[in-house]
């Protein structure tokens, strides 16, 4: 088990502290990791299309339906794999998989928050020393939106208002009830993307 000062993560046997990362018996020192992204692998698909398609051809003889309904349970059933990859001066390492990506994401979002911790020299932002009222943490998380084009994630949030990850989350889910936010994905990471519709 890791002993640090402040926890950013401790959940299905993965940790995540001011100095180190703790997953699948492995311990990475916070200090060598440079940045953390997903990949997404998509399923293999051509066993359950080759069955789709003989039970199609052979639909006429007793084994087609059979077959048929096999490859269409197997192709339904199959899901992406979420991959988290660290980057540290010695290449990229694939840490953590799982088939449901919010795990994944959740895991780099609070890894992306101790490295930006680290950065900080370990001290929290003056505005942290004190919670931000409601109102003003939207207005704060609207100027942080402006200057990336309209899209914010939590990490993002937490970062440049000094707020913590459930008051920035929580405050963001509330604009989205309100309507003036959206959810979407990163492209390419898959992160959790709010979209402010009104200046995006």
């Amino acid at each position: 088990m890791i002993m640090a000062g402040q926890m950013f993560y401790n959940k299905r046997g993965i940790q995540i502290t001011d100095d180190s990362f703790l997953v699948n018996g492995g311990t990475y020192p916070i200090t060598s990791i440079r940045s953390a992204e997903i990949r997404t692998e998509a399923p293999q698909r051509v066993g359950p299309i080759v069955c789709i398609v003989l039970g199609a051809i052979f639909s006429i003889l007793l084994i087609g339906l059979p077959l048929l309904i096999f490859g269409v349970v197997w192709l339904a059933n199959q899901k992406s794999t979420y991959w988290l990859v660290i980057n540290t001066a010695a290449g990229s390492c694939e840490v953590l998989s799982a088939k449901e990506g919010r795990t994944v994401r959740e895991v780099q979002s609070a890894l992306l928050a101790a490295i930006a911790h680290l950065s900080l020299g370990g001290k929290p932002p003056a505005e942290q020393l004190s919670p931000a009222p409601r109102d003003t943490l939207m207005m704060q998380l609207l100027k942080v939106a402006k200057g990336n084009n309209g899209y914010l994630s939590v990490t993002q949030g937490v970062m440049d208002t000094g707020a913590s990850f459930t008051d920035v989350e929580s405050t963001l889910q509330e604009m989205v009830k309100a309507g003036y936010v959206s959810v979407a994905n990163h492209p390419d990471t898959g992160v959790v993307i709010y979209k402010f519709v009104e200046i995006a």
